[in-house]
C-alpha cells in the first residue's frame, strides 16, 4: 500500500491487469451511455411538454418511481439475481435493458418510452449495477483495489461524462439527430453489453483462482 499521493491517480496498475482494463471500459461506456440517455431525454421532454410545471411534475414522478423501485429491488431482488442466475447475468441485466431501450428509441421517440428507459436506468443503476461493479473489485489485489479504484472512480467516470457530452455535440454538428442518435446510442449499448459479458468471465475466473489459492495456503 506504500506510494506517493500521485501514485493513486496513475494507471500503471490498470494497464497490467486485464480485469482493471475491463472495469475502466465498462465504466466509460456506462458514463457515455447514460449521458446520451439524459440528453435525448431532455430533448424529448422539451419537444413534448411546453409547460415548465408539467415538466417538473414529470421529473418528480420519475424521481419518486426510481426511489421506490430501487428500494424494492435492493431489498428483495438484487441478492436473489446473483444467487439464482449468477454474476454474469446480474452484471448484464442493466446494460441489456438499456440497450433494448436504445433500440426502441431508435424506432420511436415517444415520451412514454423515454420515461420507461429513465426509470429502469436509474433504479437499475442504484440497485443492481453499482453493487455489481463494486463486486468486481473483490477479486483484485488490495493495492489494485484501493489505488486503481480511486483513479477509475474519478478520472474514468468523470472523464467519460465530460467526453460523452462533447461527443454528442460533435455528432449533432455533423448532422446526426433523432433516430440516428438513438442508433449511435444502440451501438454504445451493444459495446457495453459485450464488455460486461467478457468482464463477468474474468471475474468468475479470478474468483475461482483466488478460492484455489486460499485452499492451498
Amino acid at each position: 500500500m506504500k506510494g506517493d499521493i500521485f501514485d493513486a491517480f496513475k494507471f500503471k496498475l490498470i494497464v497490467k491487469s486485464p480485469c482493471l482494463i475491463g472495469i475502466c471500459l465498462l465504466i466509460a461506456l456506462y458514463a457515455i451511455s447514460i449521458t446520451f440517455v439524459e440528453i435525448q431525454q431532455a430533448e424529448i421532454v422539451e419537444r413534448t411538454l411546453n409547460d415548465p410545471i408539467s415538466r417538473t411534475r414529470l421529473f418528480s414522478s420519475i424521481d419518486f418511481a426510481v426511489n421506490v423501485l430501487a428500494l424494492i429491488i435492493q431489498l428483495f431482488i438484487t441478492s436473489r439475481l446473483i444467487e439464482r442466475f449468477g454474476f454474469r447475468f446480474t452484471l448484464l441485466f442493466v446494460p441489456v435493458g438499456i440497450t433494448i431501450g436504445f433500440a426502441i428509441m431508435a424506432v420511436t421517440s415517444l415520451l412514454a418510452v423515454m420515461v420507461g428507459v429513465e426509470i429502469f436506468r436509474r433504479s437499475g443503476d442504484y440497485a443492481i449495477m453499482k453493487p455489481a461493479r463494486e463486486m468486481l473489485f473483490s477479486v483484485v489485489s488490495r493495492e489494485e483495489k484501493y489505488k486503481a479504484k480511486n483513479f477509475i472512480d474519478t478520472a474514468i467516470l468523470r472523464g467519460g461524462n465530460a467526453s460523452s457530452a462533447l461527443a454528442y455535440k460533435g455528432l449533432q454538428a455533423i448532422g446526426v439527430a433523432g433516430a440516428g442518435m438513438a442508433g449511435a446510442s444502440l451501438a454504445l449499448g451493444l459495446a457495453w453489453c459485450g464488455t460486461a459479458y467478457w468482464l463477468a468471465g474474468q471475474f468468475n475466473r479470478k474468483q475461482s483462482e483466488n478460492a484455489v489459492d486460499a485452499l492451498q495456503n
